[in-house]
């Protein structure tokens, strides 16, 4: 088990289902927030100088999940994380501005958003939940490329070699994928018992 598994073990109360929104999801969500907020705030007279921060920051967190869940796949412990961030720098614009400062908000969450990305692309677990995603959807190519590297990142693991055989097998490459089964199913012989038990993946949540 690597820390990022050990790590939700300890925080099951926070687990929810990790599979991505759709982009129109997102993007519905952040024109609808746009549209509410821009109304609200003209029908009670609020300076522009007041509410157009609020409504550029409405926009952009919506699109920051919609990168974090769609193309990187952070996962949803960071997505917390970042989240927890940004509420915290809006207060701190507050106390310091007296208004939500854009250039100090933007700038401080973008930071955050590349070091956690940087973060979730060094971390097995996260590319292998991203492969295993991609293989349940049919993308078999794309998802042997994320479960290429998170054995390249965990090679001693035998699940992750495993999948990434039958990404491959999905995807033609037959004689390797067959060799990675083999030598995953060698590594770890009650491996297969454990996934047609569903052990190793009933309480998985993406870090």
């Amino acid at each position: 088990m690597n820390p990022s598994e050990l790590l939700i073990e300890k925080m099951a109360w926070l687990k929810r289902h990790d599979r991505p929104l759709r982009d129109w999801q997102f993007v519905a969500a952040a024109g609808l927030l746009v549209a509410g907020e821009s109304w609200l705030l003209h029908g009670i007279g609020c300076p522009l100088r007041l509410g157009l921060p609020l409504v550029v920051l409405s926009a952009y967190v919506p699109c920051n999940f919609l990168f974090f869940c769609n193309v990187v796949g952070v996962g949803n412990f960071r997505e917390l994380v970042w989240m927890a961030c940004f509420v915290l720098l809006c207060g701190v614009s507050m106390l310091l501005f007296g208004a939500l400062n854009l250039a100090f908000v933007l700038g401080l969450s973008l930071a955050l958003t590349v070091y956690l990305c940087f973060a979730a692309l060094q971390d097995p677990y996260c590319r292998y939940r991203k492969g295993m995603r991609l293989l349940e959807a049919g993308a078999a190519g794309k998802a042997a490329g994320q479960l290429e590297r998170a054995v390249s990142l965990a090679p001693r693991e035998a699940r992750y070699r495993y999948h990434l055989g039958r990404a491959c097998l999905r995807a033609g490459r037959e004689a390797e994928g067959r060799a990675l089964v083999g030598s995953a199913l060698a590594a770890e012989p009650g491996l297969l018992d454990a996934l047609r038990r569903d052990v190793l993946f009933r309480e998985e949540w993406i870090v």
